[in-house]
This record gives C-alpha cells, structure tokens and sequence, in this order.
C-alpha cells in the first residue's frame, strides 16, 4: 500500500535528518496515516485539507499559523522522541545511567534543558592529565555532563536542548 511505502521512506529520511514532521492531506488519509505510521514521535502536527482545492500560496496561509513558534515546535518534537524512548523502554536518564548507556553505545539522542546546572556538585572530583593541563586556564571547568555529550556525538548520536522546565516529567 502506498502510505507503507511513504512511512518506509519517511524512515529513512528521519534516520538521516532528525527533523519535526507535519502531515497534509484529506482528513481520512491523515487519520489512516498517523495510524499506522512507525514514526508517530516525529509527527509534530498535521493539516488536514483537500489540494484539488487549494493552491501552494493558500496551503502555506494554512500551515503558516502551526508553524510560527518554531521553538515549541521544536521542543515538541524532542519530547514526542523522548516519549517514545519510553514506550519501548529505551530512556536512560541521570548523569551517571546516561554516561553508562552512552558508553555502550547505545546513545542516539540527548535531550538536556537550557541552563542545565553545571553546579559544584556535579564537577569531577579527580582532573585526568589533560584536564589538569587545562586547569592552568581558570576559565575551563569539567562536568561529567561533558563525558555524555562527547560520548553521544563519537557515536553518531545528536545533542540538542529544550526549555527550561519541558523535561520535568521525565525524572531528570
């Protein structure tokens, strides 16, 4: 069937480029869509509407309005993935739960609030040679947070960031 077809390259394209999805169509082919899409978690919105009656310029009057807090949309997204990493039991959360699946590889994605607190308390206590090289610089400080995101990108995984507050359900 034609919507497996797009839901496979749909994957492919989500396995490549970790992006916010919209989808448009009649309402009984969305509805059919999102119920049997395996990408539920990118799916951020959807615009429901005929094109044999609409123009390009009409349709972007349309998605215009769901697209202006791209920053929500985006906070969005990163939360409907971390939702699903539940679902299938895949979240780690916690410096030290995170560095321990990061290190194994098993990162894909790291999802951290703005302003995530560098406090003293979570500073490394005992500087490797290199970091004791780089703390001559007084400006350098180490978190074990900087272990995860550095584990996380050597992996091919990304790091990204939502606001302040957004991760509070998920015990991080």
């Amino acid at each position: 069937e034609y919507l497996y077809q797009l839901d496979n390259n749909l994957n492919l394209i989500l396995n490549s480029y970790s992006l916010p999805v919209f989808i448009a169509g009649r309402p009984d082919i969305v509805n059919r869509f999102v119920s049997i899409t395996t990408n539920a978690g990118s799916i951020v919105g959807s615009v429901q509407c005929d094109f044999e009656d609409i123009n390009e310029k009409e349709f972007l009057e349309i998605l215009k309005p769901r697209i202006v807090d791209w920053t929500e949309i985006h906070n969005e997204s990163l939360l409907h993935k971390t939702n699903d990493a539940v679902e299938h039991k895949n979240l780690c959360f916690g410096v030290s739960n995170v560095l321990r699946c990061a290190s194994k590889r098993n990162g894909k994605l790291l999802v951290l609030e703005k302003d995530y607190p560098y406090t003293e308390g979570n500073l490394t206590p005992v500087p490797t040679k290199k970091e004791a090289n780089a703390l001559e610089n007084r400006f350098y400080v180490k978190a074990p947070i900087d272990d995860v995101v550095e584990k996380i990108l050597e992996n091919d995984g990304d790091v990204d960031f939502v606001e302040k507050g957004k991760l509070k359900d998920f015990n991080h």
